[in-house]
């Protein structure tokens, strides 16, 4: 009142107004303002008002995200944020000020989703993130229905895995993918290692477990005979053999162990039919030869003596 002259001073920028009225005006950062009324121009006497107008800009969150977006129970994991003009920050549900960091670690024993509030005096901004979490690995079962089989045939593997990130059967000549439960027959030419592997959801962590599948080849004696198959009474002999894929060996009749072995010697007393018995897990074959034992020839010239150069002889 009792004013002519009326200036809105915006940081030091007068604007000339009215005695009563609204003035509007956009301002982009905190300002002070002051009102200054004078009675004229060159009055010298002024009143004044003044006060700050605060600008709170919105909150933003740029990102908020987890290193893993799945990891196994009992892991840590790793959040970390970028916020824009928050006076308070606050991390749920673990329900923690945050506001003085960037980043915040901690141990899962559950799936979880964090939620992340950002707020000033004005705005209140959220954002989530989910990561879940799972057990640790297990395989309860990979056994083969067969782990002995004949050369030729097949057996049916397997396997029931839980919380697994991949499977992997690795069959020696290959490595697959396969289900979490599955069973597959499997024909190895040779006995092989069977080998499941479970990649845990980390896709560091893994655990195995293996069996052999052993391949029993057929018994083959690919000869068997002896260094002669007749001699006298009293002489020896030798029987060799040369055999494949067996375990176990032994000659009759007196049921000797041969096996290591590629030759054994004999001094029977007559003729006699030797066998020869080769084994292995599956198989057994025999082969057969025969040492004729004759009598020593009887010498019926016998030299007596040697007299004068006479050579008599009896008979």
């Amino acid at each position: 009142e009792n004013s002519t002259c009326i200036y809105l001073h915006f940081n030091e920028m007068p604007i000339r107004v009215s005695e009563s009225g609204i003035y509007r005006k956009k301002i982009e950062d905190t300002t002070f303002i002051n009102l200054v009324c004078k009675s004229s121009e060159n009055s010298v006497e002024v009143v004044k008002k003044n006060f700050l107008v605060t600008i709170s800009k919105a909150t933003k969150i740029i990102r908020f995200n987890a290193d893993n977006k799945a990891v196994l129970l009992g892991m840590e994991v790793n959040l970390s944020w970028d916020v824009l003009n928050a006076t308070k920050v606050i991390l749920l549900p673990l329900n923690i000020d945050v506001s003085n960091s960037s980043q915040y670690k901690t141990i899962l024993d559950q799936s979880t989703t964090f939620i992340l509030v950002a707020q000033n005096e004005v705005v209140t901004e959220t954002e989530t993130v989910r990561v879940e979490a799972e057990a640790n690995p297990e395989i309860i079962e990979f056994r083969a229905k067969k782990q002995v089989i004949e050369f030729g045939s097949s057996t049916e593997l397997t396997w029931n895995v839980k919380n697994a990130h991949l499977v992997q059967l690795d069959l020696g000549h290959s490595l697959i993918c396969v289900p979490r439960k599955g069973s597959r027959i499997f024909s190895p030419s040779k006995t092989e290692y069977c080998k499941l592997i479970v990649i845990a959801l980390d896709q560091v962590t893994r655990i195995e477990k293996n069996f052999s599948v052993t391949v029993i080849q057929p018994v083959v004696i690919r000869q068997f005979s002896p260094d002669y198959s007749i001699i006298q009474k009293g002489q020896s002999t030798y029987l060799t053999w040369i055999v494949d894929n067996s375990t176990e060996v032994t000659l009759l009749p007196n049921r000797v162990d041969v096996s290591g072995l590629e030759k054994f010697e004999v001094s029977p007393n007559e003729s006699t039919t030797y066998i020869l018995t080769a084994k292995n897990a599956l198989h057994s074959v025999s082969k057969t030869c025969q040492i004729d034992v004759g009598r020593a020839p009887i010498s019926w010239w016998k030299p007596i003596s040697i007299l004068l150069g006479i050579i008599v002889i009896a008979v």
